[in-house]
């Protein structure tokens, strides 16, 4: 099973005199923009998605129905807590066993549980650092189960490597 791993676009500062909650932060009209050509990008590699998850946060769940418009995803977009700011990781990598039958899973959170999810994914502990830049995509293969540890890194692509992709 292919695990792919997508930070959230470009979304209101947390600064901002006019951000709401943290929860309920959007992405910005330039982070949809750039979000829509990272996922452009994406496309154009060819995931066989299955499943799409992502956090409950807004700026997460926008990216997640970016990716999903562009991916021509044609299931739903589901909520994970796990994939939350505080979210359990190891419940979370411990779950994909529930999917080892899908070709692909996408899943869309924020930093630096992400970089944390493909350290467990590939060491079986967070302690390599991973950093993911907003709208950056990265597949890990998962073919033994429970996954921690069992991963292998397919790519790492930063969103301004998708967007050159989207107009290749």
């Amino acid at each position: 099973m292919d695990v792919y791993l997508m930070r959230h676009g470009p979304a209101l500062a947390r600064e901002s005199t006019d951000a709401p909650a943290d929860d309920q932060r959007p992405l910005t009209q330039k982070g949809i923009k750039k979000t829509r050509r990272a996922a452009k990008g994406l496309t154009a590699l060819r995931p066989g998605i299955d499943r799409l998850f992502s956090s409950p946060l807004l700026r997460a769940r926008q990216t997640a129905d970016i990716a999903a418009e562009a991916l021509r995803f044609k299931g739903q977009v589901e909520e994970l807590t796990e994939l939350a700011p505080d979210g359990d990781l190891e419940k979370l990598v411990g779950s994909l066993t529930s999917y080892k039958d899908c070709q692909g899973i996408l899943l869309v959170g924020h930093q630096p549980n992400l970089g944390e999810t493909a350290s467990l994914l590939l060491t079986g502990n967070t302690a390599l650092e991973i950093d993911f830049k907003k709208s950056a995509v990265c597949c890990i293969k998962v073919d033994t189960f429970p996954a921690h540890g069992h991963g292998s890194l397919g790519w790492m692509l930063a969103p301004k490597q998708l967007r050159k992709l989207a107009k290749g």
